[in-house]
């Protein structure tokens, strides 16, 4: 009967033993589950991210608005006495671009639930103001009355320069914000998110 109860503590103790060790087993299982888990997470937050500022920034400019205008410049020249005259008439069209010139300047706050995301972006501006065709329309020179190309050239540098802040009165900038705001926020539902906050960086 002695023999038999000797034996009942060690059978306790490596009972014990093994349930300890099944138990410290499962811990370290469970952390082991909890880091990979939280690595995945953490992967998977660094991918989005990375994503959303491939997507944002692929272009390095974004242009939402587009104006197009034509014109038309005339410049005279009187000389001796008025008798020797010239003139030129140029008829030209341009091009007005407004929109965020880099796109590098985007900033943005990714939700730790990865259905919201929060973004700033620069202010809009014009980014340019190109001639797309020009012709002379009518023209008539004399060699006491010279009108040179750079004449004409400065002529049409302020008519454009007019034309541009004619659209901007207008409220092109103001278009061009509003345009911003939803390419944007098209990339981002397409990308899945459910909540979406757009703005402009101040």
């Amino acid at each position: 009967m002695k023999k038999d109860g000797s034996k009942a503590p060690h059978v306790v103790r490596v009972l014990c033993i093994k349930i300890g060790a099944a138990l410290l087993c499962a811990a370290l299982i469970g952390a082991a589950l909890l880091y990979t888990y939280k690595q995945y997470e953490k992967y998977k937050f660094t991918a989005l991210s990375a994503l959303i500022s491939s997507e944002l920034m692929y272009c390095a400019e974004l242009t939402t608005v587009k104006a197009v205008y034509s014109d038309v410049v005339t410049l005279k020249r009187r000389h001796v006495l008025g008798l020797a005259k010239s003139y030129s008439i140029v008829r030209y069209s341009g091009v007005i671009r407004a929109g965020i010139a880099d796109m590098g300047g985007v900033t943005f706050t990714l939700g730790s639930d990865r259905t919201s995301v929060t973004v700033r972006l620069p202010s809009v501006q014009i980014i340019g103001n190109d001639i797309s065709a020009m012709e002379v329309f009518d023209e008539y020179k004399n060699i006491f009355a010279p009108i040179s190309s750079q004449e004409v050239f400065t002529e049409i540098l302020a008519a454009k320069e007019k034309a541009e802040q004619s659209f901007i009165a207008r409220g092109l900038l103001q278009d061009a914000e509003l345009q911003s705001l939803l390419v944007v926020r098209r990339v981002l539902s397409a990308m899945g998110f459910k909540h979406i906050a757009v703005g402009f960086a101040e």
